[in-house]
Formats: C-alpha cells, sequence, structure tokens
C-alpha cells in the first residue's frame, strides 16, 4: 500500500490527486517496483531555487527536485507553467510529467547524460499515455 501526499505551498490550479497516485502506482508496476508513499511539495521559485542550490550548488530555479531519503518531490509550478507554455502543452501535463519524472529519480534512474534523459522523458511519456487510456475507461 502506498499513498501520495500533495503538498500547496505555492497557489496553483487544482490538481489531481487521484491522477497523481494512479501514475505512481502505473510507473511502480511498469518498473517492477515495491510501492512506497511519497510527498509531492508544490513550492515557488525562491524557495525552490534555494534548496537547488543547498543540495545541488546549483543557484537557480528549477522544475523539480527528488529527496530519496524522504520520498519526496518538489516541484516549482511558476517553472512548469513558463515550460508548458514553450511545448505548447498543459500546465496539468507538464505538471504530471514532472511528477512521473521526480518519482523516476526517486527509483533510482538518473538523467546526467542525454541518452538517460531521453530514457526518462520516453519512459515518462509511456506512464502518462498509459494514465491516459486508463482514464478514458
Amino acid at each position: 500500500m502506498f499513498k501520495v501526499d500533495l503538498n500547496c505551498l505555492e497557489k496553483i490550479a487544482p490538481t489531481d490527486l487521484a491522477r497523481f497516485s494512479m501514475l505512481a502506482k502505473i510507473t511502480f508496476k511498469k518498473i517492477k517496483a515495491k510501492p512506497f508513499s511519497i510527498s509531492v511539495a508544490f513550492v515557488s521559485p525562491a524557495i525552490i531555487a534555494k534548496t537547488n542550490k543547498v543540495y545541488r550548488g546549483k543557484n537557480k530555479a528549477t522544475d523539480v527536485l527528488s529527496f530519496l531519503e524522504l520520498n519526496e518531490i518538489l516541484i516549482c509550478p511558476a517553472v512548469a507553467k513558463i515550460q508548458a507554455s514553450k511545448a505548447k502543452h498543459s500546465l496539468k501535463l507538464e505538471l504530471e510529467t514532472l511528477f512521473v519524472h521526480g518519482l523516476l529519480h526517486l527509483l533510482g534512474y538518473d538523467d546526467t547524460t542525454p541518452k538517460q534523459l531521453k530514457q526518462m522523458e520516453d519512459l515518462a511519456c509511456l506512464i502518462i499515455a498509459e494514465g491516459d487510456k486508463r482514464s478514458r475507461k
């Protein structure tokens, strides 16, 4: 049994907890991982920039950070909104993509090389597509 907790420290459009839970379940199943509970916090650019500096040495806002020790994912909706606009897709899709990306990091995936990043992006697309199929049923 697992659960996904959403903590909205930053104002965003309503996010569907059930959808995130479904995407987590699909992710665990697809990569044959034992499920565990996850905390997701939506934070401001200032908070994620400070956290990024402390833990990664990068003094800038980023879209998503994952912390394995805490089973926690931080997502910055302001950065996600910019990325969604550039990619010409919805903020909802961007937030889901960042959630799955962060979860994959918690499950041991890395994106330090272009090949690793592509693998994570492709897997996230498959997971979200599976979630879309299930939602239509």
